[in-house]
């Protein structure tokens, strides 16, 4: 820590004495895990036998673009504040990627990889503004989520399908613990490691998201009523 680094070095020159008050380990680090501890809300995720169905309702509502809005916010993982500010000059379809400039939390570039359904999504979607959901004034407004989500999840909210994403990658895939946060936009490692293995990580994440997409897109058995045989080692 700085302050304790400082502290510790004026104590050394002998220009204070005493114990050392920002002492991180051992300290300073209890206050402070407490407080993230007690501040941490854990968001309801949609029950993921539930992710398919809530993907086809949202496909079957129309033109409402809040609609295809939480779609997209379904099938690329990112979070409101991203969707509501995605410009038509950050989406390249052909590569099917994109590239968001600085994204919210992390304040950094990110590339976004997009799966076939979200590229359908925004080649169908009308270019009003330089915005993709464009409100009357700017990008759609925050309140148009929860107002849309009340209406088909009431007691969810539109970040519901995060905490989907996380639990269905962490416990029906194989994908590596770095990769599933890096989708997540969690800051993981250091800024060497990040810098080291950004270009190997998108061509995993499209992968991870490439199969986010089909199991959004995919009846369960117990939905279509089919019987899956099983076969004998």
């Amino acid at each position: 820590m700085y302050i304790e680094g400082n502290l510790a070095r004026a104590t050394f020159h002998e220009w204070r004495n005493g114990g050392n008050p920002a002492k991180w380990n051992g300290d300073v680090e209890h206050e402070f895990v407490a407080q993230r501890e007690s501040d941490v809300e854990h968001i309801p995720m949609i029950p993921l036998d539930d992710v398919q169905p809530y993907a086809s309702e949202l496909g079957a509502q129309g033109r409402g673009h809040i609609y295809r809005a939480l779609e997209l916010l379904l099938l690329t993982n990112v979070r409101t504040y991203d969707i509501r500010h995605a410009r038509w000059d950050q989406l390249d379809t052909a590569r099917a990627e994109w590239a968001i400039p600085k994204v919210s939390k992390l304040q950094k570039p990110f590339t976004v990889p997009l799966c076939d359904r979200a590229v359908a999504i925004l080649k169908a979607l009308p270019k009003i503004n330089a915005y993709v959901f464009a409100g009357r004034s700017g990008p759609i407004g925050e309140r148009e989520f929860g107002k849309a989500m009340k209406r088909l999840r009431p007691g969810l909210s539109p970040h519901s399908s995060r905490s989907s994403f996380k639990t269905w990658s962490t416990t029906r895939t194989s994908f590596p613990p770095d990769v599933v946060e890096e989708a997540m936009l969690h800051r993981i490692g250091n800024h060497v490691e990040r810098s080291y293995s950004r270009a190997e990580m998108l061509d995993k994440r499209r992968h991870l998201m490439t199969e986010w997409g089909r199991y959004c897109s995919t009846p369960t058995p117990a939905a279509t009523g089919e019987v899956i045989a099983l076969r004998r080692k």
